[in-house]
């Protein structure tokens, strides 16, 4: 029964993460927290190395910022090139060639540059023989 109770208690957590970041103008330090929870559940998935769920969690972040005011996407957007490209890094392990490539570039656009990281990095290796890459 306690252990349902807490599926309970993450299931709503979680409900309310994404409902709250559907759509919706955040304040700036509503939207840090949500950023920040996101991250934590997306770390733990990429730690557990379920890529899957770790490319969900990198979209909803990719979504939540895309969906705030212009002024808060200014301030925080130091955010953009380690959202996508971690999203990035997710679909390429899970041979989504196309979709990490596209992920890529709002990373690179955003000021991403160690090229020499990207080259070397093997959770992009299904990317690396490819010119668009």
């Amino acid at each position: 029964m306690y252990m349902k109770k807490k599926m309970l208690c993450l299931l709503l957590l979680l409900w309310g993460i994404f409902s709250v970041g559907n759509a919706q103008k955040l304040s700036p330090d509503v939207f840090g927290r949500q950023v920040d929870s996101i991250c934590v559940l997306m770390n733990k998935a990429l730690g557990q190395k379920d890529y899957r769920q770790g490319e969900r969690f990198g979209k909803k972040l990719a979504s939540l910022f895309n969906s705030q005011p212009q002024k808060t996407q200014n301030a925080r957007s130091w955010l953009v090139p380690g959202i996508y490209y971690n999203l990035a890094c997710c679909q390429s392990i899970l041979h989504k060639k196309g979709s990490a490539i596209k992920s890529l570039q709002p990373a690179y656009k955003a000021g991403y540059q160690d090229y020499r990281h990207a080259m070397k990095d093997t959770d992009l290796d299904f990317l690396h023989g490819d010119k668009r890459f």
